[in-house]
């Protein structure tokens, strides 16, 4: 097999024509070598899809101190984690937080690392971009891009996270009812309380 699967492409094809137990069968044989044909996301993706939960978490265990070579855009990030449960993707999140602020340079980066995260993944995210959020986040209207691909208990955690920055995001009171749209009755008193000593120069810039 060795000779015959020499990529992520020859995988996903002979892969793609065989029954589960065939595939466990080639899987087993493949499997110490994997980390050697999975270099990208691409390759992942390929991997991943033709297997079932265990094999997706024993390729998740061998790759573990290789994912920043395979995840190096929020792209990247996306891909590998649409294939992995919650557990794996804390794993993951774990092992790149120390890269996330090379992955994570706009909204819309923002916007493919968190799609697949929980409220506590989220915070998680959110934390190394502290004090930085504005250079990712560069306006209210970035910031609704980011509000409506969240569901309610996303959109709690970011804000939670990013509280002492939404002075940086909302500067006026177009951009205060841009964001406000987006939000529930409990998150709009979160907000409105972390720019309450910020709304006079808000209205009066307006």
């Amino acid at each position: 097999l060795y000779n015959i699967i020499k990529s992520s492409y020859d995988f996903s094809n002979v892969m793609s024509c065989l029954n589960a137990e065939k595939k466990a069968v080639v899987f087993d044989s493949l499997k110490g070598n994997l980390h050697n044909i999975i270099q990208s996301s691409y390759n992942f993706s390929n991997i991943m899809q033709h297997l079932n939960a265990e094999q997706k978490a024993a390729v998740c265990e061998s790759l573990n101190g290789n994912l920043h070579n395979i995840i190096k855009s929020a792209d990247d990030f996306r891909i590998v984690l649409g294939f992995l449960n919650a557990e794996q993707i804390t794993a993951v999140l774990e092992s790149l937080k120390g890269d996330l602020h090379n992955i994570i340079k706009s909204s819309n980066d923002f916007i493919k690392v968190i799609c697949y995260l929980n409220a506590e993944q989220i915070t998680v995210v959110c934390e190394p971009l502290k004090g930085n959020s504005h250079n990712i986040i560069k306006s209210s209207d970035d910031f609704r891009d980011i509000l409506e691909h969240l569901n309610t208990e996303q959109i709690t955690a970011v804000l939670e996270s990013l509280k002492g920055d939404l002075h940086n995001i909302i500067k006026s009171a177009n951009d205060f009812g841009c964001v406000l749209e987006h939000l529930n009755t409990e998150q709009k008193v979160e907000v409105y309380e972390s720019l309450k000593g910020n709304l006079h120069n808000m209205i009066k810039s307006s």
